[in-house]
């Protein structure tokens, strides 16, 4: 199994490697269709965005994610999740991934190897 700063490196390779490509795009290039129905590019990268900022909440504030699955879970499908960076800009957009994927990366740093993630129970 790899360690926690090998998947840390990998991660942040990806991320990187995928802001190269989409950082470019022209605004009708954010809103292509993508093969998840509904959902464009820009959705693509606000999922993201959403999943490094409820990562970076499990680790820093246990609670306050437990809070934030259990509102997710009584909406019923989740389409928040999905809308939730829709108003933003496609430079209002990559700045927030950027920042939530640097928030991530930091928070991650303060995990110690073997132990559970706080708020999930998972390592």
């Amino acid at each position: 199994m790899n360690d926690l700063a090998t998947i840390a490196s990998d991660l942040l390779a990806e991320q990187e490697s995928l802001d190269r490509v989409v950082a470019d795009l022209s605004d009708e290039q954010w809103r292509t269709p993508t093969a998840s129905p509904r959902w464009s590019v820009a959705d693509q990268i606000g999922h993201l965005t959403y999943f490094d900022g409820t990562a970076t909440l499990a680790i820093e504030d246990p609670d306050g994610f437990r809070a934030s699955i259990d509102a997710l879970m009584a909406a019923g499908d989740g389409i928040e999740a999905l809308t939730l960076f829709r108003h933003l800009s496609p430079d209002g957009l990559m700045a927030t991934w950027r920042d939530h994927r640097r928030r991530l990366a930091a928070a991650a740093s303060t995990l110690a190897e073997g132990r559970a993630c706080p708020g999930t129970g998972r390592r």
